[in-house]
């Protein structure tokens, strides 16, 4: 009992992390372990409302074709500190909204980002060193595009916002980020988000 007492007195001062599997759906909030991890089909999410922090971990493709990190039909999902390098796409989204993506190295992948037909995310504070193009963007809108080494020119530009440097405060799990009317950043509760549905429910039925 002491020693059960012990370890999980550890876990919860020294924090806990977990090791990503190659092809893993991570369903959780997740930190990662501060490692090098070689997975070849890389990682999906495959949760709404979740955070991951990698801790400076290293995720590593083989140059074969697949995504690093793979977010597709989700929303309100935030993704720092990581490392992703040698995929064909480091990070995709698809149809996926109020994604935060902070703090991450895209380097040697063919594309940095891949964007396809999602809204209002947010990538700040990141670093691109891609072999073809840091960013491939269709049919998406309102998402905001900014790297710490370089700028981005582009056609998308005209319907995205792009270089412009803003900081947002590390936010708590379970927070979401909501772009107002006058194109910043406001920070919602779930409990908010839900109790304004509700009240937007009641006054439309």
């Amino acid at each position: 009992m002491i020693l059960v007492l012990l370890i999980l007195l550890s876990i919860q001062v020294f924090g806990y992390c977990i090791d990503p599997k190659d092809g893993k759906t991570i369903l959780t909030t997740s930190n990662f372990c501060a490692k090098k991890y070689q997975l070849q089909n890389g990682i999906e999410i495959g949760q709404n409302e979740i955070t991951i922090d990698c801790g400076s971990a290293v995720i590593q493709g083989l140059f074969q074709g697949k995504t690093g990190i793979l977010i597709e039909n989700k929303n309100n999902v935030i993704i720092k500190n990581c490392m992703i390098m040698n995929y064909d796409v480091g990070i995709e989204f698809i149809n996926s909204t109020n994604i935060t993506i902070s703090n991450i190295a895209l380097i040697r992948n063919q594309i940095g980002i891949k964007i396809v037909k999602s809204n209002n995310n947010t990538f700040i504070e990141n670093r691109d060193i891609s072999l073809k193009r840091p960013i491939q963007e269709i049919e998406s809108f309102e998402n905001i595009f900014q790297y710490e080494n370089k700028n981005i020119n582009a056609d998308f530009c005209r319907y995205n916002t792009c270089n412009e440097k803003i900081k947002i405060q590390r936010l708590p799990e379970k927070t979401a980020i909501v772009r107002t009317d006058e194109n910043k950043l406001k920070r919602y509760s779930l409990q908010e988000i839900l109790m304004k549905s509700i009240q937007i429910w009641i006054n439309t039925h």
